[in-house]
């Protein structure tokens, strides 16, 4: 058939009509399970439609797989054409395709969770969060819908312990009931 590019099919006379075709410089798979695998008769990898609704690149569990690219603009992933993920050297990016440290993050308010999965009752999220040029660190409820400042730093260098607003270089504000204890020094062992 015109188009397709012939696989035997086990008779001795004969080519099958393959799932496999190419339409100018594109080779396609067509198909409910469509898969493609390279093996070297030990080893596999293999790229396609797994279940019907996920793609999947999978490698078996003999060698690992290393995506690799020699253009000076590293490896790009999104979807539709976006770069969502950029690895350029050793370094990444989420959000930028121009990371200047090993980790950047760009987004408007971006931030960075970190979840413990033992934590207590709404103990589980803490996060760190660049706000209008303010560097927040806050904690969340388990439903990720509650949030509280914790720290925060400005651009000034001021810091605020219970306030988004330090007006010094150190701002503690807290209840004022008479119970507690915003600082504490100590010289050493007594």
């Amino acid at each position: 058939t015109v188009g397709k590019i012939p696989i035997w099919s086990g008779s001795t006379t004969t080519l099958g009509d393959s799932l496999l075709s190419q339409s100018g410089t594109i080779l396609s798979l067509t198909g409910a399970l469509t898969r493609l695998r390279l093996t070297d008769g030990t080893n596999q990898i293999n790229f396609g439609l797994w279940d019907g609704s996920n793609y999947r690149l999978e490698g078996d569990d003999n060698r690992k797989i290393l995506i690799t690219s020699y253009h000076t603009d590293g490896i790009h992933f999104g979807g539709s054409g976006a770069s969502d993920l950029v690895v350029k050297g050793n370094k990444v990016g989420i959000g930028t395709d121009s990371p200047k440290s090993l980790l950047e993050l760009s987004g408007s308010n971006p931030v960075l969770n970190f979840y413990n999965s033992a934590g207590g009752t709404d103990q589980k999220y803490f996060y760190i969060q660049n706000v209008s040029g303010k560097l927040q660190i806050s904690k969340a409820n388990d439903a990720y819908n509650s949030f509280d400042q914790l720290v925060t730093v400005l651009n000034s260098g001021n810091v605020g312990i219970g306030t988004v607003d330090p007006d010094a270089l150190i701002h503690i504000s807290g209840a004022s009931n008479g119970t507690q204890t915003y600082a504490l020094f100590s010289t050493g062992p007594a």
